[in-house]
């Protein structure tokens, strides 16, 4: 993304809220789309970017064409209200201290967290290992079984 086109997603913090600096709005994103995520990545030069994630052409790597951040994750905020906030980004795969860059930075901006849903751990689903069908189960055991006894009968024959 040209340094130009990113423009449209930094956002500064006014009365300790979220504002798109170019139009001035009030960051919000809740509402359509359903099951929406928004992201954000603050810059080594501490410039904050929100945007809507599209998985197949917009992500974390998007605001700073890949560049060094000091934090990305996900977040939630309500006509310029910080809600919730977390570190997730498969790009930048943040750490505790990129959250905590984050977290300073919006404490020295006088946005208020008392009431904001704070994880320093990205809550990642973890995938259950899925089990073989009950007959492949069936037929391991089985063979298991035989290459067994037939582990004993050399035994007893030697």
């Amino acid at each position: 993304m040209l340094k130009a086109e990113r423009k449209a997603y930094e956002v500064v913090v006014q009365d300790g809220k979220l504002v798109y600096k170019q139009s001035g709005e009030y960051l919000h994103t809740e509402g359509e789309p359903k099951d929406a995520k928004w992201i954000f990545v603050l810059s080594t030069s501490k410039t904050l970017y929100i945007g809507l994630k599209n998985k197949d052409t917009f992500q974390h790597s998007s605001f700073l064409a890949g560049g060094a951040t000091l934090s990305a994750g996900r977040l939630v905020v309500e006509d310029g209200i910080l809600k919730a906030v977390w570190p997730h980004s498969g790009h930048y795969r943040p750490t505790e201290g990129n959250f905590q860059e984050l977290m300073s930075f919006l404490k020295k901006h006088h946005v208020d967290l008392t009431n904001v849903k704070a994880t320093e751990k990205a809550q990642v689903k973890k995938k259950k290992k899925k089990k073989k069908p009950f007959i492949k189960r069936a037929a391991t055991y089985a063979f298991e079984a035989i290459q067994q006894k037939q582990f004993y009968l050399r035994i007893l024959n030697q």
